[in-house]
């Protein structure tokens, strides 16, 4: 299919830019209005937000504390969860992290690892591809035997004079 040639004139362009200078000044003013309005509906719901927050956040002591007080009888054998009324509670473990004991350190765990258990030691090898591009000039030969080059890609921008 064959591009539509469009020819247009200075004039033409003058008033394409005066046609973008109100658009972006009325974008900008919509943007301000809703973000006020945002504004005032955030600080209507705010305090009512806080308020039940904070319920919640009494009640989960008061829960945490009766169930951890009361775990025998709350739950039977290896059981981790139960409900109070419409509420779940559980005792459960995470994952857990890692921590070094004593007078290790990181440093000398690693090495110990190193030794004893190597499959467990993590080695990662990637380009340094931010570095390669700020010597590209230098390098260009060397990138194109490599298999690399650098792709620019020009952009048109507009923005409003200040």
């Amino acid at each position: 299919m064959a591009k539509k040639v469009v020819k247009l004139t200075f004039e033409d362009a003058n008033q394409a830019a005066a046609a973008y200078f109100e658009a972006e000044n009325e974008l900008q003013r919509l943007e301000a209005e809703k973000q006020l309005k945002i504004l005032e509906i955030q600080n209507l719901y705010g305090a009512f937000q806080d308020a039940e927050k904070e319920k919640i956040k009494v009640a989960s002591a008061q829960l945490k504390t009766y169930c951890t007080k009361n775990r025998n009888l709350l739950l039977v054998g290896s059981e981790k969860s139960g409900t109070i009324g419409r509420v779940v509670f559980s005792f459960k473990y995470n994952k857990g992290k890692l921590v070094t004991t004593g007078e290790h350190t990181w440093e000398g765990v690693l090495a110990t690892v190193e030794e004893k258990l190597p499959d467990y030691v993590r080695r990662t090898v990637e380009l340094d591809k931010a570095r390669l591009l700020d010597d590209a000039d230098t390098i260009s030969d060397t990138l194109a035997e490599l298999g690399l080059a650098v792709e620019k890609k020009e952009h048109f921008s507009l923005k409003l004079k200040d």
